[in-house]
């Protein structure tokens, strides 16, 4: 056994993203094969499970995850990371039978890969690790026996704070990879702010199951006030409110108010998840809006005036009326004749300045109207060119087959 300097010398980083690196290489180009091809399907999910794992530190558990992959699709770049697994479990806990797979995993990295990209790197380990072999018993390096276990990850990503209980049993960090028995089990996943799961899963003597779990963010519940009769849009896309209220999931988002005649509010803000926030929409009226408003109003005054001077007119109109028939059955005098004379004169000036004070409001009126119903409603995706953001929150993470 080596003391600790002895261990230091095999504590490199091999950093996660470069296992994401070296194991796409051959599945980029594969990525259509493998949509209908199961065991790359399976090799999928044992690989991001033995990922979470490796970044977890539970390298024994990634290598058996990677090894089960390998089965199910063998090619050179799972060979590599389940020797680095093997090799880092090593470091930890002095395994000799981990450093005897891990060479072995490095020198089939080799044979089948002979111009590999970790060429290099295989040599200088197998270089490290071969002299710890030396003289060792065989029962020292042997592998030891295969342990029954789930292997629980969240996907597309790990998330923080997510723990597993099996069958009621105490709660365990996730990614975990308890040891039960075989046969069928309960499991129970759950993270602050998601959704927790519960189902069934059976247990094979002797392998690794791998159990991915897609845990829901619990939507964040919005309460919005605005203007009725308003259309209310999340990220671009229209919503349907009760009593102006809705959930959308959390993560950034971007709020849209719009209604024809007003201006349009948005607001972006990132919800947290089961969150609840209240919004007040401002909607000042538009620009031409107002304009409608005030020639409609200005129309409708010009409307009342020129229905003033009518009945002024109109009055005006009974005067001269009396004198004139007056006139046909008797004489009248010369002080009303020039009262009837005013009386005319002042019927015909109001009945026509009524008139042009009418035309003037009608066309006021009119063209008011059609400022009111030519006017558009400004669209999300012109108010401002924002990419919408659907979704869960979060990056997509790594892609089995599919691209960085």
């Amino acid at each position: 056994m080596l003391g600790q300097e002895g261990h230091l010398v095999f504590a490199r980083c091999y950093t996660p993203l470069m296992l994401r690196l070296v194991f796409l290489i051959v599945l980029l180009a594969t990525s259509t094969f493998a949509q209908s091809n199961p065991s790359i399907e399976q090799a999928k999910t044992l690989f991001r499970a033995g990922e979470q794992a490796f970044e977890a530190g539970l390298y024994g558990d990634a290598a058996e995850a990677f090894e089960q992959a390998y089965v199910a699709y063998p090619v050179p770049e799972l060979s590599f990371a389940i020797a680095q697994s093997h090799r880092k479990q090593y470091v930890l806990d002095g395994d000799l039978s981990r450093a005897r797979r891990a060479v072995q995993r490095y020198r089939e990295y080799l044979r089948t890969n002979k111009d590999g990209k970790r060429k290099g790197e295989s040599v200088d380990y197998i270089g490290q690790l071969e002299p710890l072999l030396v003289n060792v018993s065989a029962k020292k390096v042997a592998p030891k026996k295969a342990k029954t276990q789930f292997l629980v990850s969240t996907t597309p990503n790990l998330i923080e704070g997510a723990v597993v209980s099996i069958d009621g049993g105490a709660k365990q960090k996730v990614p975990s990879a308890p040891e039960i028995s075989a046969g069928k089990h309960h499991i129970h996943v759950s993270a602050p702010g998601y959704v927790p799961q519960w189902f069934e899963r059976v247990a094979v003597k002797g392998r690794i199951i791998p159990v991915e779990v897609e845990l829901k963010p619990i939507p964040a519940e919005i309460q919005l006030q605005a203007a009725g009769g308003s259309a209310i849009f999340a990220d671009g896309q229209r919503v349907k409110t009760s009593n102006g209220k809705f959930k959308v999931l959390p993560g950034p988002r971007q709020f849209t108010v719009v209604k024809k005649g007003r201006e349009a509010w948005t607001s972006s803000m990132r919800l947290e998840k089961g969150g609840n926030v209240t919004l007040r929409a401002k909607q000042p009226l538009t620009g031409q809006r107002k304009t409608s408003y005030w020639l409609m109003g200005a129309g409708s005054v010009a409307l009342i005036g020129a229905g003033i001077y009518g009945g002024a007119s109109f009055l005006q109109y009974q005067k001269a009326k009396e004198i004139d028939d007056k006139r046909l059955t008797s004489s009248i005098s010369a002080a009303e004749l020039r009262a009837y004379d005013g009386h005319r004169s002042k019927f015909l000036s109001r009945r026509n300045t009524g008139l042009w004070v009418a035309t003037g409001g009608v066309a006021l009126l009119s063209v008011g109207v059609v400022l009111a119903i030519s006017e558009t409603t400004k669209r999300p995706d012109s108010l401002g060119g924002f990419s919408p953001v659907v979704g869960s929150d979060g990056a997509l993470g790594m892609s089995f087959g599919g691209s960085l």
